[in-house]
């Protein structure tokens, strides 16, 4: 096969390809979360979590700590389901506390944790 049957195959191969890619992701992993909500990511593969590890780290089987905010994102559904729940919002003059289910304890005493 010379070099110029070569190319002339390749890029169109390459062509489509991308073509196919972008379709796929644009069609079928594309999703909107709304104002005021959130999406909950749970991945369906990767590693199992460590014992008494409620929450998956990138890589882990199960439910992600992160969470997706608003607007559009892209995940693949063979790898990735979602949840979209709605955000809690804590009006002016009102205090929201937050119980953290993870993470390591705090010294005796204190009630407030460093930002991580």
């Amino acid at each position: 096969m010379n070099k110029a049957k070569l190319i002339g195959f390749l890029v169109p191969a390459v062509i489509l390809l991308v073509a196919a890619w972008g379709l796929w992701m644009w069609f079928f992993c594309r999703f909107y979360v709304a104002p005021n909500q959130m999406a909950v990511v749970i991945s369906k593969h990767g590693d199992a979590l460590q014992p008494g590890q409620i929450l998956a780290h990138d890589g882990q089987q199960g439910i992600q700590e992160t969470v997706l905010g608003e607007g559009r994102h892209f995940l693949n559904p063979f790898l990735y389901a979602h949840e979209l729940h709605p955000m809690l919002i804590i009006t002016p003059g009102k205090v929201g506390i937050v119980t953290s289910k993870v993470g390591a304890d705090l010294p005796e005493g204190e009630f407030l944790a460093d930002e991580k």
